[in-house]
């Protein structure tokens, strides 16, 4: 019997197309896009593909846990979070710190309306960039595009760079 609330089954990462638009020998460009409000996930997803990024978008921190292990394993180029922070079943923050363990170096971009005095300690840790809510989506972009583009720079580093974006 199929369940008539197909939004709370488990997250099941999509199938990659056969005719992959990734070459051969080029990076593979992984968002991982966490964010409990679906309009605002749709948009963030919808640009960041815009600009040929493979993205995954899960509503909670839990189901980003899972969507991490789903990545294809021995994928080229560098893996970017874009996570909200306060989400249902688990924080964006303690989701990011689990997949920060299975994966170092990734690229930490966390969002909301505001970061706890609690909670920035444990995101400058993890060389996070943090955007208050409502951000500029050209400056998301931008951010991310650098990430993917210095993979030995953590978001903050790019965040506070002189020539940053200003976000």
């Amino acid at each position: 019997m199929r369940a008539p609330w197909p939004s709370l089954l488990p997250f099941r990462p999509p199938a990659l197309p056969c005719g992959s638009s990734v070459l051969a020998g080029e990076d593979e460009r992984w968002v991982l896009l966490a964010e409990d409000d679906g309009a605002l996930r749709f948009l963030l997803a919808s640009v960041l593909r815009k600009d040929g990024h493979r993205v995954l978008e899960v509503p909670d921190g839990e189901q980003l846990v899972v969507a991490h292990a789903a990545l294809p394993p021995g994928r080229s180029g560098r893996t970017v979070v874009l996570s909200d922070m306060s989400m249902p079943v688990r924080s964006g923050l303690e989701a990011v710190e689990e997949i920060q363990r299975r994966e170092p170096g990734l690229g930490i971009i966390l969002m909301g309306a505001f970061l706890e005095p609690a909670d920035a300690p444990r995101a400058a840790a993890l060389g996070a960039a943090f955007l208050t809510k409502p951000f500029e989506l050209a400056k998301m972009r931008a951010l991310v595009r650098r990430l993917v583009a210095t993979p030995g720079a953590t978001a903050a580093d790019l965040l506070d760079a002189p020539d940053a974006p200003r976000l």
